[in-house]
């Protein structure tokens, strides 16, 4: 019985110290989020949010990366019965290419990147395109 109170009571002071320990936490994060609204911040940590989701067309797409957003995620749902190869044009003009099946999807992740304006175009080989794009920013890494 002296075994079964100690083990007992060692949960339970286990427990009381995990939940003081999340609620310091929180706590903490709560008041991270509150300096970065009175210093006029527009990210929140660990912030991410989806800046396009849109039909793919000819035209292409495009996103602004606001400063402060080092990662993005290009998502792409390809409808067509053609592969298609998608460009991501940036801001200084380099470029990155992946490609989406036909009638599957694909994500390109890439982290480290500048803020700026970020320019989508999409291939078929000449075919029609079709599905829709979406991109995600963050200001943490994304894979």
């Amino acid at each position: 019985m002296k075994l079964y109170k100690q083990v007992t009571g060692a949960i339970l002071a286990t427990c009381v110290l995990a939940m003081a320990c999340v609620a310091g936490a929180a706590e903490l994060v709560a008041q991270e989020t509150m300096l970065a609204a009175a210093e006029g911040s527009t990210i929140d940590p660990m912030a991410n949010k989806l800046v396009l989701d849109t039909p793919i067309s000819k035209a292409g797409s495009s996103w602004y990366q606001e400063k402060g957003y080092t990662s993005y995620r290009v998502w792409v749902e390809n409808t067509t019965q053609y592969k298609m190869t998608v460009t991501i044009t940036e801001p200084s003009g380099k470029t990155r290419s992946f490609t989406v099946d036909a009638g599957k999807s694909g994500a390109y992740p890439v982290n480290g990147v500048p803020s700026g304006t970020y320019k989508l175009s999409f291939n078929t080989g000449g075919h029609e395109v079709s599905g829709t794009v979406r991109v995600r920013v963050s200001d943490m890494a994304l894979s």
